[in-house]
């Protein structure tokens, strides 16, 4: 009994002392920081219409992959689940000896997925499904130079430690007009330092940049990357130009056309009403932003674009 007795006092007394560290770290600011931005991409990714999408297939063929092949697909995320570039190559050498053309397809287009979203998942045994997990963004602000053929901190790395964790650099100075698209998480910046003049950089500016002009540069690897080199004479009528270029090459690539994207949230919503079978006077009241009756109008019309869309 005595010995029952304390291994309760002990876990007790490891409960209290959780709970002390968690509101200790709760106050800290870095915590804090970082709770924000992890929101703030759970806001962002549960808004976008392509992400929910490609969420339910990729977690579908990674279910049916499961069902067939378990443990190739478990090694297969014990070891390349994280997207980095690093992990891109050694799992297609991985894969290169996966018998099943559709299982390799699969655990290829999970890492892409992964890499364009900055998400990962895991298998959760228990419930049969996998999980979704977000990679908390780093800052707006990135500071590295180039040695040999890789970026490297400016200022350095501790030895075993992840060095893109290092790149960020939030005492980095920019110009004020760029600091408020920053801290408004409209843009990030990355400042290369690079003295050997013979990178693969160097020799895409020789040829690639113009003053007058602004080049756009594709990346063709595990996903479609945009850069865009823009020339010191290039004015604002050609800025509006070439939005019209990106939104083009956006919409080829990821599908992402101009326009609103829909709300799901509210879509979502319009189905189960309709599911009910209400009147349509309380089906567009329930939908409505506001009291008005071009609101009501509104919402009545977007309840049978739903319906239609659905059906």
């Amino acid at each position: 009994m005595a010995g029952t007795s304390r291994k309760q006092n002990n876990k007790e007394t490891e409960k209290r002392g959780r709970r002390r560290l968690r509101r200790q770290l709760a106050k800290d600011p870095r915590v804090t920081e970082l709770l924000r931005k992890r929101w703030g991409k759970l806001r962002s990714l549960a808004s976008d219409d392509k992400f929910r999408d490609e969420t339910a297939r990729i977690r579908k063929a990674l279910e049916t992959a499961y069902e067939h092949n378990p443990e190739v697909v478990e090694e297969f995320f014990k070891t390349f689940w994280y997207p980095s570039p690093a992990n891109f190559f050694r799992a297609r050498q991985f894969l290169e000896a996966v018998r099943g053309a559709r299982l390799r397809e699969t655990c290829c287009d999970y890492l892409a997925y992964a890499s364009r979203f900055g998400v990962y998942m895991t298998y959760w045994k228990k419930h049969r499904k996998f999980r979704l997990r977000i990679l908390v963004p780093n800052g707006p602000k990135f500071h590295v130079r180039i040695v040999g053929n890789h970026l490297v901190s400016k200022s350095g790395t501790p030895e075993g430690q992840p060095f893109v964790d290092y790149f960020a650099n939030d005492r980095l100075k920019v110009p004020p007009v760029m600091e408020k698209q920053l801290q408004d998480g409209a843009a990030k910046v990355v400042q290369i330092e690079d003295n050997s003049f013979s990178t693969v950089l160097s020799e895409l500016e020789e040829f690639a940049y113009f003053p007058d002009a602004i080049t756009f540069i594709r990346h063709k690897a595990e996903r479609t990357y945009l850069f865009c080199l823009v020339g010191e004479r290039v004015t604002q009528p050609d800025f509006r130009e070439a939005g019209t270029v990106v939104s083009a090459m956006l919409r080829e690539d990821y599908g992402r056309g101009p326009g609103r994207p829909r709300d799901r949230l509210r879509e979502k919503k319009a189905l189960n009403l309709h599911k009910k079978s209400g009147p349509k006077a309380e089906i567009a009241h329930a939908l409505a932003k506001g009291d008005t009756a071009k609101d009501h109008f509104s919402a009545e019309r977007y309840a049978r674009q739903v319906k239609k869309r659905n059906q």
